[in-house]
């Protein structure tokens, strides 16, 4: 499993960015403490499309 280290710039890449901002939902929700819906709002601003079903279930559990 690859880890990071804290405070390291990630690149992440995805064709139609939809992954990426599915990412920055979890990291909005999950890391910063934000709520469901501004989360899904910060990875709509950076991709989110067709997971944002997916995203909003796994932020429900």
């Amino acid at each position: 499993m690859l880890q990071v280290q804290d405070n390291l710039p990630v690149i992440v890449h995805c064709g139609s960015g939809n992954r990426v901002g599915a990412l920055f939902a979890l990291r909005a929700a999950w890391v910063k403490g934000v709520d469901v819906p501004k989360a899904i709002e910060i990875g709509r601003q950076h991709g989110l499309t067709k997971l944002e079903d997916d995203v909003r279930r796994i932020l429900s559990t």
